[in-house]
């Protein structure tokens, strides 16, 4: 029951990396956080494994992205 009125909403902000994050690991990409030290940059990689080689997605520091196979 809402008191006085008032009405509480919940706003989610989605990014497009939120969005290509979700949709990775729908398509099977199994993630991974790295962080050299505690200074250094977080490093979010995803990886597909296939038989013989892998796709694999990195991320670091919000600005970068690379990707191999």
């Amino acid at each position: 029951m809402i008191a006085s009125g008032l009405v509480c909403l919940a706003v989610f902000l989605v990014t497009d990396v939120d969005a290509l994050l979700e949709t990775a690991g729908k398509r099977g990409f199994t993630w991974h956080m790295f962080r050299i030290d505690r200074h250094g940059p977080e490093v979010l990689a995803g990886v597909f494994q296939h038989s013989g080689c892998a796709d694999v997605f990195v991320v670091s520091g919000g600005e970068h992205a690379r990707a191999d196979r």
